[in-house]
């Protein structure tokens, strides 16, 4: 028995395929490289099916960057929501961060888009809109596993402050790691197990 899809349902797979090979493309060779019509022949769609799910190129750019970004946040609340022990927490997350940070294709195309921003005002809304958004997310898990640090000790920045303390730490040593792998991860995972175990402890 065939099963129909609604207009919906298949709208919304087509939009799926299409993220998914455009996701390929846009990693493998870039933005600029990348093209709506090779895209749209490797999904089996015509380049109009691109357009009528997808404004334009910079458009589908945000929904793949979206969707690994979506991805990426996801690998770190399960693992702040593994354990109660904050020790643990620290060491998955150290784990995380060195498989993660750097990864040279997402970071490339991340700094590719990001430069339409210069002259491009929607992508410099979309671009600081993820940021804050990105941020607002780690500080909730921030907040979960060990509370607010200025509600903890006088002086402590907020959990607003620190979570952008380390997305913001975190971009560069992605940039860096991404142009030279020998940049070392480790004083940045010392440096995030200590904050942990000081804000544990102050708990």
């Amino acid at each position: 028995m065939t099963i129909r899809l609604s207009r919906a349902q298949q709208r919304e797979r087509t939009q799926s395929e299409l993220r998914r090979i455009a996701r390929a493309e846009f990693l493998r060779q870039g933005y600029a490289a990348t093209r709506l019509d090779t895209v749209a022949e490797l999904a089996g769609y015509s380049k109009g099916a691109v357009y009528s799910n997808f404004a334009d190129k910079r458009a589908l750019c945000q929904a793949v960057l979206t969707d690994i970004r979506r991805e990426k946040f996801a690998e770190i609340a399960a693992i702040t929501s593994s354990s109660d022990d904050v020790d643990q927490i620290a060491d998955k997350l150290g784990d995380w961060i060195r498989a993660t940070v750097g990864d040279a294709e997402w970071t490339a195309l991340e700094l590719e888009f990001s430069a339409l921003a210069r002259t491009d005002p929607t992508v410099h809304a979309l671009t600081a809109d993820a940021r804050r958004e990105f941020s607002a997310a780690i500080a909730a898990l921030l907040t979960d596993v060990l509370g607010d640090p200025a509600e903890l000790a006088p002086g402590l920045p907020g959990v607003g402050d620190l979570a952008d303390l380390l997305l913001s730490t975190g971009i560069g040593l992605g940039i860096s790691r991404a142009f030279d792998p020998d940049v070392s991860l480790e004083p940045g995972i010392a440096g995030l197990k200590g904050l942990f175990g000081l804000l544990a402890a102050l708990r």
